[in-house]
Formats: C-alpha cells, structure tokens, sequence
C-alpha cells in the first residue's frame, strides 16, 4: 500500500510541477498531503484513486493545455466548456488509468457562495518529496473535509474520521472561532455544524467543536444522528436533498434545477435525452418526497446546551 501511495504522489508532484511550470497557481485537495497533515503516515487514508487539484477559473484553459502534456485529457472541449458554465470540477483522464479531477471551486459554486478571493486567501505551503505545493490552511482544511461529508450524501464516515483526526491534531479556541468564522463566510456552516455533530455521537471528538448553532443542522441530527449508511452504487438523489437541507433555500433551488436539468454536454453519455432527463426528474421528485416524507412529523430539535 505504502509503494502504491508513493506512486500516486509521484505523479501528484509531476502534474503540480507541470502546473506550476505554466504559471498556473494551483491548491492540492485532499490525497497523499492531508494524510501526511493529519496522521503523519503516507498510507493512512489508504491509497488515492484520483488527483485532486484546484486553481483559478481564469486559469483552466492553460491547466488543461499544460496537464494535457503529462496525457491528462477531458473527454472533449465541449465538456470543458460546458462544466464551467454550472459546476466546478471537470475529470481529466489519465496514463495508468488515474485520472485528475481539476477543480475550480473546492465547493459546489451553485450551493455554496465561496468566493475564489476568500479561498485562495487561506492556503499554506507543505512540503513533499520533491516539490513545495499549495495545500488548504487548517480551519479551510476541517471546512472542506465537512463539506465533502455533505457532497457524499453524508454517506462516507471516512470524512467524518478525517475531520475528527484533523480537529485532534490542530484544534484550539483560536482555531475553533476561525472555523465558526470562515464557514459563515463560505456559506458551509450548517454543514459543518452537522459534521462535526456526527463526529460527537460516533464518539470520535475529544476536544470540543466550533460553537455555530445551526438550526438546520439539529433538524438533520433528529433525523440522521449518526449520518447514513453507504448507499448503493449510482445517483443518490436522496442524499442530495438531505445535503441540499443545510444550504441557503435560494440556491437549494437552483442546485435542485440543475441536478434535474444540466447544461448541455454535462450529463453522462446517454442520460442527455428527452427519455433520460425525464427519467431523472422522476427520480429526484421521488428523492425530495421520500426525504420530505421522512422528515414530516419530526419534533422541533433540542435547545443546543452548549454554554
């Protein structure tokens, strides 16, 4: 395992390196740093399927010309182009069959009203083998580890863990009031405020959590206390609207609109028809019914006792 994470961060350094060749400032997301960062072992998230990179909108031209170099390829221009109309990451094929998912938002730019100026503004250097990359800072690392939990359909505990091992290592009161801050600002907090909940009722926190309050936040933790279970394989509208619940109503909406309705060249080859986009519907409306349903009857969450 320990060969096979050297071999994915070898070639994260490369397509860094190439990045950084073209001029293009780029943050790296999560994979072999984070496990160095929070554990102090290469292999301790296991061994990374994808690269996970993220630079400016203005830039994804030139990223992807200069990764294009390395073999690195979107399925075509159209793609590209049509992704960075309404979402913010676009999967780069790659040698060996790894690919590189370029980001240009850490979040989706639809849900979440980060601001590139905000993001870039709370970035680190680390170093690795070979080359000094861009990494997130502490509170926008915990931030964005709770905000991949909400994007999994609050499916995969794993980011619960890494959240839990990350607030372990750095946490502090200064810290805990950046993370209240900074989430507020990013528009992320109700998410984090459940996270990190989830994180409590599992038993993983042994230091207490940022102080946020979210109402939205308790109303999930009435109905899943513990997150959710792994789902089967395939669109998970219901985890959608579950993550959909702790976002600003308005831009709940739009995200919901563009779930049901993407822009042309964004769907999946043979789900961009008449027939596959109506079956999509379907299945969104059957999602946001059965999660309404679920939720209907619920009692008013608890007064948070936190002093």
């Amino acid at each position: 395992m320990v060969a096979a994470a050297l071999a994915m961060e070898a070639r994260l350094v490369a397509a860094a390196g190439a990045l950084a060749d073209a001029g293009v400032p780029a943050v790296v997301l999560k994979g072999t740093p984070l496990a160095r960062r929070i554990y102090g072992r290469l292999d301790a998230r296991g061994v990374p399927v994808d690269v996970d990179l993220l630079v400016r909108r203005r830039d994804v031209a030139r990223a992807t010309e200069s990764l294009g170099d390395l073999g690195y390829h979107a399925r075509s221009p159209q793609e590209v182009a049509a992704r960075l109309k309404a979402h913010r990451a676009v999967v780069l094929a790659g040698p060996a069959g790894v690919p590189i998912d370029l980001h240009w938002s850490p979040f989706p730019a639809v849900l979440y009203p980060a601001s590139e100026e905000t993001v870039f503004a709370n970035v680190e250097p680390f170093e690795l083998p070979g080359m000094t990359v861009a990494v997130f800072n502490r509170p926008l690392t915990v931030i964005h580890l709770a905000a991949q939990y909400a994007q999994g359909g609050f499916t995969e505990i794993r980011m619960v863990a890494d959240l839990a091992a990350a607030w372990s290592a750095w946490a502090e009161p200064r810290m805990a009031n950046q993370v209240a801050a900074l989430s507020r600002v990013l528009g992320v907090h109700h998410t984090v405020d459940y996270a990190f909940g989830v994180a409590d009722r599992l038993g993983l926190l042994d230091r207490p959590s940022p102080l946020i309050r979210s109402v939205p936040a308790r109303r999930l933790s009435w109905l899943l206390p513990r997150g959710r279970p792994a789902t089967a394989t395939g669109p998970d509208y219901v985890g959608m609207c579950l993550a959909l619940g702790l976002a600003d109503p308005i831009r709940a909406a739009a995200s919901l609109r563009w779930a049901a309705w993407p822009p042309r060249g964004m769907a999946d080859p043979g789900e961009d028809g008449p027939a596959a986009r109506s079956r999509r519907v379907l299945r969104i409306a059957a999602a946001t019914i059965s999660t309404a349903t679920s939720a209907r009857g619920g009692r008013p969450p608890a007064p948070d006792p936190r002093p």
